[in-house]
């Protein structure tokens, strides 16, 4: 019958025309290959934004450094450096000024000597510098002297260069400290003079913080990101501490480097500040090398929280143990000892007092309390045998 309605199966089928239509108008599906080419310059473009990202902020830390001024270092010649005057900033997590003569502390009353003032300039590596602290030895000692003794009019220079061994502050000394006329030049040099010079020839090394590796580590050191990834993964591996008893076995299992050279060089040294000394009428003070290492020969043994301060210099100089580290010091001591008996006028100060692991923060630096132990050693010398005369 016409009134029938259409069966339904013939009511669907013209509405499946255009859907077909519409699926064969549809782009192709992507390739595998295509898919992995447009997944590359995504993660390009990514890469890409993130370096340009990167690269600006290390350009704003470099404008940032720059504002606050130069360098704590000024080279001068291939024999020494000197520190940047009238510079205030922050080393190894510590204030620090130098005033304008290139020196820690404060600016002195008057470069020229006052008629009646006792001047004491202290010579020396980061240990006198008091590199890593808030204060130094100097500081300490000239508030220990002026405490002790109010009459009279003594001040204290803070002539300690980090990084310094002794054949560079034997040139620190000769040509610029002595002209400062000092009555006292307090003397305290040996752990660099370990470190840098070879049996062949002279070689001074020193530390990161003066002379900063400049090893090329690939494309890790010409994109900023290859640069924050190295850092990172640096930073991982310090936080990671290392068993320091199998570090202090394992180095003493191997020779122990022990530099004749070096020793013989810090000993001509001293005994040539000593006579420089003499020669413009101060007096030479020197002073035992500080260190909680104890004396003799064995094995040096120490608590575990006393090795854990050597780990740095243990994986760092890996070819001179803590027993090797005790030698040099000792050698060293020799050497003051013999140059304060063989120069006559010349004064030894003992730092037998500075044995106490807790007195330090690392195998060779003194702790701020440390450094007043120091300075209560010398002053205790100078007060006996220099000042008292």
């Amino acid at each position: 019958m016409s009134g029938d309605p259409a069966p339904a199966g013939d009511a669907a089928a013209p509405a499946d025309k255009p859907a077909a239509a519409a699926a064969d108008d549809a782009p192709p599906p992507l390739s595998s290959g295509k898919k992995a080419l447009f997944g590359l310059i995504l993660v390009g473009l990514i890469l890409l934004v993130t370096e340009l990202a990167m690269r600006g902020y290390e350009w704003s830390k470099a404008k940032e450094e720059a504002d606050r001024g130069p360098s704590t270092l000024v080279s001068v010649s291939d024999a020494t450096w000197l520190l940047q005057p009238s510079w205030e900033g922050v080393l190894s997590g510590e204030k620090a000024s130098i005033n304008s003569l290139g020196m820690r502390g404060a600016e002195p009353a008057s470069v020229a000597k006052a008629a009646g003032v006792t001047r004491v300039i202290c010579v020396g590596d980061s240990v006198t510098f008091g590199y890593g602290n808030a204060t130094s030895y100097p500081a300490e000692l000239g508030r220990l002297l002026a405490e002790r003794r109010p009459d009279e009019p003594i001040e204290v220079w803070n002539a300690g260069m980090y990084g310094y061994d002794s054949t560079r502050a034997l040139v620190y000394l000769s040509s610029y400290l002595l002209e400062h006329d000092p009555d006292v030049v307090v003397i305290l040099i040996g752990w660099n003079d370990a470190l840098g010079v070879s049996e062949e020839e002279p070689r001074w090394a020193a530390i990161d913080a003066v002379r900063p590796a400049t090893t090329d580590h690939g494309i890790l050191d010409h994109t900023a990101i290859g640069r924050r990834l190295r850092r990172t993964v640096a930073k991982a591996r310090k936080r990671r501490k290392p068993d320091a008893r199998a570090l202090a076995d394992a180095a003493r299992g191997r020779p122990q480097l022990i530099r004749e050279a070096a020793v013989e060089h810090h000993r001509r040294n001293l005994e040539a500040m000593a006579r420089a000394c003499r020669a413009a009428g101060a007096t030479p003070v020197l002073v035992t090398m500080p260190h909680f290492l104890g004396a003799g020969e064995g094995p040096v043994q120490l608590p575990d929280e006393a090795l854990a301060k050597c780990v740095g210099h243990l994986v760092r100089y890996d070819n001179l143990g803590l027993e090797g580290w005790r030698t040099m010091a000792a050698r060293f001591d020799e050497n003051a000892r013999a140059v304060a008996g063989r120069v006559e006028g010349t004064v030894l100060a003992e730092t037998g007092a500075l044995a106490d692991h807790g007195h330090f923060y690392d195998l060779v630096h003194p702790t701020d309390e440390g450094q007043a132990v120091l300075a209560g050693a010398i002053a205790e010398t100078l007060e006996r045998d220099v000042l008292g005369r």
